[in-house]
């Protein structure tokens, strides 16, 4: 996976395909950590428990990383885990709040957002633009950097397009 270094505040979209998915986000994990002190990673498509289990098989120090997870409603058994759980992907409000919660909390220097294709599944692509457009102001704001994903094959050329109205580059990843 090539990706130029991602520098603090910056904001970038990484258009990636759907059966490479896991292993992109697994390196990009990596090299977001090795990068930055504090990571957070908002999860839509695989509950936090998975990827922790992922990450750590690849050497990845996941104490650096705080997860939104909008996939394990029920929750965490440990309330000790570095988890905020978000009812659903289509509770946008909710997922909006937490990630400002944790960027501002826990003084996040990163964001992995995961994916944005998933928003897609649940809401009209208008109601998703105003949302990135929300949480991208909140980064900046912050100078908080950010990588936010979506799936190639889910996504039309008119709403990269959009989407890169609000991100500072693109990055294609077969």
């Amino acid at each position: 996976m090539v990706l130029r270094k991602l520098k603090k505040g910056e904001i970038l979209l990484l258009v990636i395909s759907e059966k490479s998915h896991l292993e992109i986000m697994v390196k990009l994990t990596e090299k977001i950590c090795k990068t930055f002190e504090k990571v957070c990673y908002v999860t839509l498509n695989k509950p936090y428990t998975t990827l922790i289990k992922f990450f750590k098989k690849r050497g990845i120090d996941v104490s650096r990383i705080f997860f939104i997870d909008a996939v394990s409603a029920q929750g965490v058994e440990n309330n000790q885990e570095p988890v905020v759980c978000v009812s659903s992907p289509r509770a946008l409000t909710e997922l909006n709040i937490a990630i400002k919660n944790v960027v501002e909390v826990g003084k996040i220097d990163c964001a992995i957002f995961d994916s944005l294709s998933t928003l897609l599944i649940y809401e009209k692509p208008h109601v998703v633009m105003k949302f990135i457009h929300s949480i991208i102001s909140d980064f900046r704001s912050r100078s908080t950097a950010c990588v936010l994903t979506v799936i190639r094959s889910d996504l039309s050329e008119n709403v990269i397009k959009d989407i890169a109205l609000f991100v500072d580059g693109i990055s294609k990843v077969k």
